[in-house]
């Protein structure tokens, strides 16, 4: 499992109660873009590869699949299709209301079913979830997501 999303600096990445992931844009903006360069290439780039790892950890699903959400919510398209397509309409120099409307995503119920088992809630102390918890994530995934 790949370690590149797995820091305390990304802990809103992993839980409702920060930036969250619903958007690309809240998903850049838990692993600390701001308004001011959610826009560049690089941002991009960094971006796609933090969905993707989100999307092999069965972190999160598609919700909504913006303008193609009649046609594409019907199929079952597999990780590597849906990156496919968060490529194709996720252009460069994208703005606020473009990311709203491209695709949007949400938790799986079984990470957040496990979240409350392991007691994270409004009240968690976030320096131990930062400190202890995230860095510990891809065991407590392996342990915890259904077969």
């Amino acid at each position: 499992m790949n370690n590149l999303i797995f820091k305390k600096e990304n802990l809103e990445l992993f839980t409702e109660y920060g930036h969250g992931v619903d958007t690309i844009q809240h998903i850049l903006h838990s692993i600390g873009y701001t308004y001011e360069n959610i826009d560049r290439k690089e941002t991009r780039e960094y971006g796609l590869l933090v969905i993707k790892e989100l999307l092999i950890n069965d972190i999160i699903y598609v919700t909504f699949w913006g303008k193609h959400n009649a046609v594409l919510s019907c199929l079952e398209l597999n990780k590597r299709q849906t990156m496919l397509y968060i490529k194709k309409v996720w252009n460069e120099g994208a703005t606020h209301l473009e990311f709203e409307e491209m695709i949007n995503f949400y938790f799986k119920e079984w990470y957040l079913k496990a979240l409350e088992n392991e007691g994270v809630n409004i009240n968690t102390d976030w320096n131990w979830f930062g400190n202890e918890f995230i860095p510990n994530i891809p065991k407590w995934i392996k342990k915890n997501k259904p077969k």
